[in-house]
């Protein structure tokens, strides 16, 4: 048997729920014993006061240690002293700050054998009861109720449903949304027909085989559509597997950006910080084109001074879009053509300018971390301005980074790139591919494509 205590100052709000669904068959069937516990009444002045202000000042009430602490311990039997000494396991507490509720999570705490659940109220609880006994903070959502209660209690139901003999059909909790991954599919019952809408014919065969893989074709379906992130290829069976692999190869780019890019040989620096001009290189163009084109750039500027060094850049692109390259290789061309030469970084924001009869926002990108609050920006932040559809410019440099007097032009400075560990000497050509993979969605935030929102120092 699962004992569950909710501690509350509201035990009348919790009660009023309990007394139904699932929550109530687990109690009857003696597979729970959930006690409500009045916080109010471990406090010791007369009017029972439980919250009071915080120090520091400050809107708000917090609820005050002293009458939480003796309250888990007389949930737990013991001690004040003893809670104190060495904290049982198992103490939940309700917070936005907590890791958000999963069927994995709910899964886990059903096996449990005892567990205290502490319902706040206003600003929070005191601080010293989180430190000091509380195991674990569970947040439902990314949003804002009055109080724990009616996180606790959806807490509650859905650790019940997991323990066999509570629901009547144990095949329910089997087909429920998220425990195969995925999540449910769709169910109808009498009569066949209401107001001219039929149930499937596949559902009214009677065929369970049948019915089984349509279900399965269904839920898969559904998930793609509005729950991607749930999807697990690896544990898809071979039909499912086959379906994903088709609606995957007809997707098409998840974001309409006026994305540019430029790569600038001038001004940069050398390791000794002096001002140079480098060289353009064959990887330079090809690595970068086909990267552009991969992640929907409209344009990528290769800059350099030197004329001879453009003209090296123009014979490349022309031999693969116009000469003889673009006769064996049918993709190459297609990258190529995003490639255009400036003689400096004026030129790049002039035509971008022209074209999109605007001036670009300008985010510059380094190794190092932007130390100016005002312009460094998260990669987060700058998916959501891509996605707001203003036009926007990346900036990577050659040799050893961007010169001063082109971050200074810079709106923004991205965040560098984080990998397994603090080494981070990576090639622009590897550089420009990972930036471009974070910044356009394909792989991190879905849905924000429309999206205005993004700031300074985000």
């Amino acid at each position: 048997m699962l004992k569950i205590d909710i501690l509350t100052i509201f035990p009348e709000l919790v009660e009023s729920i309990i007394r139904y669904g699932a929550i109530k068959y687990a109690v009857t069937a003696g597979k729970a014993e959930i006690r409500v516990i009045d916080i109010r009444k471990f406090c010791d002045d007369k009017n029972r006061n439980v919250d009071d202000s915080p120090y520091g000042g400050g809107g708000g009430m917090v609820i005050k240690a002293e009458p939480l602490f003796k309250a888990i311990a007389s949930s737990r039997e013991v001690s004040v002293e003893k809670l104190l000494k060495k904290p049982p396991s198992n103490i939940v507490y309700f917070s936005p700050a907590g890791r958000k509720m999963t069927s994995k999570i709910t899964k886990e705490y059903s096996e449990k054998r005892r567990i205290t659940l502490i319902c706040g109220r206003y600003e929070d609880i005191d601080n010293r009861v989180r430190e000091k006994v509380v195991s674990d903070e569970i947040s439902i959502g990314d949003y804002v109720v009055s109080g724990g209660e009616l996180p606790g209690c959806i807490f509650i139901d859905s650790i019940l449903r997991n323990i066999k003999g509570v629901l009547g059909n144990e095949s329910s909790a089997q087909n429920d949304s998220f425990e195969a991954g995925l999540l449910d599919f769709p169910h109808y019952t009498r009569p066949a027909e209401v107001y001219g809408l039929k149930v499937p014919d596949v559902i009214l065969s009677g065929d369970h085989k049948k019915i089984d893989r349509y279900r399965k074709t269904d839920q898969l379906k559904t998930t793609l559509q509005r729950r991607r992130d749930l999807v697990e290829y690896e544990k898809l069976d071979k039909e499912q597997k086959k379906q994903y692999i088709d609606w995957y190869s007809k997707q098409k780019p998840r974001i309409d950006s006026k994305l540019y890019v430029t790569l600038l040989h001038y001004p940069v620096y050398d390791r000794l910080k002096k001002t140079i001009v480098t060289s353009v290189t064959n990887l330079d163009i090809h690595d970068i084109c086909r990267s552009s084109a991969t992640f929907d750039v409209k344009k990528y500027y290769i800059s350099n001074p030197i004329e001879t060094q453009r003209n090296l850049v123009k014979r490349v692109c022309h031999f693969w879009t116009e000469g003889y390259g673009s006769t064996y290789h049918e993709n190459r061309n297609v990258a190529l053509e995003k490639v255009s030469v400036a003689t400096d970084f004026k030129e790049v924001v002039d035509s971008i300018k022209k074209e999109e009869k605007e001036k670009p926002i300008i985010i510059g990108t380094s190794a190092k971390i932007c130390t100016d609050t005002k312009k460094f920006m998260s990669f987060e932040a700058a998916r959501k301005l891509i996605s707001s559809r203003r036009p926007v410019l990346i900036v990577f440099g050659t040799g050893w980074g961007l010169a001063d007097s082109v971050t200074d032009r810079c709106d923004f400075i991205l965040e560098p790139i984080n990998g397994a560990n603090h080494f981070n000497h990576l090639s622009v050509r590897s550089a420009a591919a990972i930036i471009l993979d974070r910044l356009t969605i394909n792989n991190y935030t879905e849905n924000l494509q429309g999206g205005n929102s993004y700031g300074k120092g985000n």
